[in-house]
């Protein structure tokens, strides 16, 4: 990443920072944490204390008994009962966590805390819609078939071996399951002699988060799969598979205000995904690479809803800690050689707007449902990912097959989609990604998404 890059993420990291201040100064002063509004969705949920009978007016006045002091009358003065103190008790750091009704069963005892937290002040940010991302990063290899010189991206983790926490994230722990569709247009290319045959890449992820510690802390799991990509030519054989890279990612609030809230964390991208086999019948040349990197994910993540605007920002680093092995059977000969995979930045900003929202369960509004639309939203996103410095290199035998990604690169893209809240807890999502890089910077011609997010 160049020094023009790095002034650029700061740079909007403060005029995002300043424009929500601006915000926030038109708007009146509210306490850093207030209990929620009580509606008739809460109200079912609170035990209402008896009120204490008065004796009627026709009611008998006892007569005391011997020994006993008669009862002070409306005409003899009496000590007031002391008043209780109306200051509210000093705000605890964590008050905005704290539950706002009791678990009143089983169910409500496990997830208790996610449910009284989503009627609390702070479910701005739970309902903020997402990043929608735009990631697909791969490598080439360089093969000399005998016949032709052929190039190609490797399907190494079914093209799916690096893993972008922002990507239909956000800088919030909550408890949600999600599926993610996303086609890459032109993605996975073949050059034959100069010759080039466009594939595209069509990937599926599955994942659920789930919060701990109050609702401060989070994990997460996802998983890619992506269709399996082949070359079956005379001359050159190659198969990837269909599994990608299981991606295990930890967050944790840090900072949090009415208006903003910002998350640190670090996942691991662990390599579950399949290995890349080769074959070069003319040479006799047997190859295989196989997914052995480990990437550690460290990530600050930052979201903000002043009101109905609303943004995002992530800074992340995807850093290697081991290589992929590469190893050669030519005619018996056993050859090896380790790719060591570049490290990447990774700079994502969003903003959105919500169109429509309703900001309460009210009496009145019909029945909700998995069809009842409660809000809508556009954003629109900039992505830039940037390696560090200069990729690896590795070639084999005599020249025959060579594999990285030597280029220095920074890769920009545009995202622009379309979030729809039904029943307040499950989120349709459809976007689209556009490159802003030519090649080699260029992973892609284009990308359609589809996600579905359901909130528990």
């Amino acid at each position: 990443m160049n020094g023009l890059q790095a002034r650029f993420a700061f740079a909007t990291l403060f005029l995002c920072l300043s424009v929500e201040t601006s915000i926030r100064a038109q708007q009146p002063d509210e306490p850093a944490s207030s209990p929620a509004p009580i509606t008739s969705a809460d109200r079912s949920d609170q035990a209402v204390p008896p009120v204490p009978a008065t004796p009627s007016p026709q009611s008998p006045i006892p007569s005391p008994s011997d020994g006993e002091q008669p009862p002070a009358t409306p005409s003899q003065s009496v000590a007031p009962a002391p008043v209780p103190s109306l200051a509210p008790p000093s705000p605890s750091p964590f008050a905005s966590f704290a539950p706002t009704t009791q678990p009143t069963s089983m169910l409500d005892s496990l997830l208790g805390q996610s449910r009284a937290r989503s009627r609390g002040p702070m479910n701005r940010f739970a309902r903020t819609p997402e990043f929608f991302g735009d990631i697909l990063v791969g490598g080439d290899s360089v093969v000399d078939t005998g016949l032709a010189i052929v190039r190609n991206d490797l399907p190494l983790a079914a093209s799916s071996r690096r893993a972008k926490i922002a990507d239909h994230n956000k800088a919030y722990p909550v408890d949600r399951a999600f599926i993610n569709y996303h086609h890459f247009s032109a993605a996975q290319n073949q050059r034959r002699s100069g010759v080039l045959d466009e594939n595209a890449v069509d990937r599926f992820t599955v994942g659920f988060e789930k919060t701990y510690d109050q609702g401060r802390a989070s994990v997460e799991f996802r998983l890619p799969f992506a269709e399996r990509f082949t070359i079956d030519d005379p001359d050159y054989r190659l198969v990837g598979g269909n599994v990608g890279n299981l991606a295990i990612i930890f967050k944790r609030l840090i900072h949090q205000t009415q208006t903003r809230a910002i998350a640190a964390g670090i996942g691991f991208d662990t390599p579950t995904g399949s290995d890349v086999r080769g074959e070069l019948p003319l040479q006799g040349v047997e190859f295989e690479v196989d997914n052995d990197s480990i990437h550690l994910l460290p990530y600050i993540g930052v979201v903000g809803a002043p009101g109905d605007l609303f943004y995002h920002m992530s800074f992340q680093l995807d850093i290697p800690i081991n290589g992929n092995t590469i190893e050669t059977d030519t005619g018996g000969l056993i050859e090896r050689g380790v790719l060591d995979e570049t490290s990447f930045f990774y700079f994502d900003i969003s903003a959105g707007y919500w169109f429509f929202r309703e900001s309460c369960r009210c009496p009145g509004r019909g029945r909700l449902g998995l069809g009842r639309l409660t809000g809508l939203a556009g954003v629109v996103e900039y992505h830039l990912n940037s390696t560090l410095g200069d990729g690896d290199f590795v070639t084999l035998g005599t020249g025959f097959a060579s594999f990285g990604t030597p280029q220095d690169l920074g890769i920009s893209n545009l995202t622009i989609g379309l979030h729809a809240e039904l029943d307040y807890h499950t989120k349709l999502r459809v976007g689209g990604a556009f490159p802003l890089s030519e090649e080699p910077e260029r992973f892609f011609d284009g990308e359609f998404m589809l996600s579905l997010i359901r909130h528990f």
